[in-house]
């Protein structure tokens, strides 16, 4: 069984309440395809550029590809937080 909540534009999925996993959608923002991150503590690091998701295009899964998180967004269309795309979000401008 799946349960997706929409919270502050942010989509958590749990899997089961069992497993209590977490993943996020969020989406391409040239393309409008919605990946499926698993890990949610890499896409708010910000030292990495990139984070690991799976495409959810199609019926099956698809296999975990590297994405920009500069090309990423909300599903809604809202960009990321700085704080999560630069390290230095609180001293620069």
């Amino acid at each position: 069984m799946e349960i997706a909540y929409h919270f502050h534009r942010v989509y958590l999925v749990f899997n089961s309440p069992q497993k209590k996993s977490l993943l996020m959608l969020v989406r391409v923002v040239v393309s409008k395809d919605l990946i499926k991150i698993n890990d949610i503590e890499q896409l708010v690091n910000p030292f990495d550029a990139s984070v690991k998701g799976h495409s959810q295009a199609g019926e099956e899964q698809q296999e975990a590809e590297l994405y920009r998180k500069e090309d990423l967004a909300f599903p809604s269309g809202e960009p990321f937080p700085r704080a999560w795309l630069d390290p230095d979000y609180k001293t620069s401008e």
